[in-house]
């Protein structure tokens, strides 16, 4: 498994402009990656990984209690919905599929 976080030239400019708002101007301006090994997720597994890829992004921030609905199919254009606590706010996100192998996109607000 291998996990890539990478942002856009154009969403990097957003995020800088956006950096006074805090941690969910810079959550939702970027799109993170993460190649997976099944097409479907668990919500357990799910919020493991979205963890995992928030903090290796964003070390300077803490991730707690994040929780995900299960995701029975992966595919393009499908969105789950995960809630938890960045930076001590609560923070709903919402993972948009970008294909049916697992890579997503992360867009968060404040709750």
């Amino acid at each position: 498994m291998s996990r890539t976080a990478r942002c856009t030239a154009a969403r990097r400019s957003v995020a800088a402009a956006a950096a006074a708002l805090g941690a969910a101007a810079l959550l939702s301006a970027c799109s993170f990656s993460y190649e997976a090994g099944t097409p479907d997720y668990s919500g357990a597994d799910l919020a493991t990984d979205v963890t995992t890829t928030l903090a290796a992004q964003y070390p300077e921030s803490t991730f707690d209690g994040i929780t995900c609905d299960d995701t029975p199919d992966v595919d393009e254009g499908q969105t789950t919905a995960c809630h938890g606590v960045v930076d001590g706010a609560d923070m709903d996100f919402t993972i948009n599929w970008k294909d049916s192998e697992g890579n997503f996109a992360i867009d968060a607000v404040e709750a």
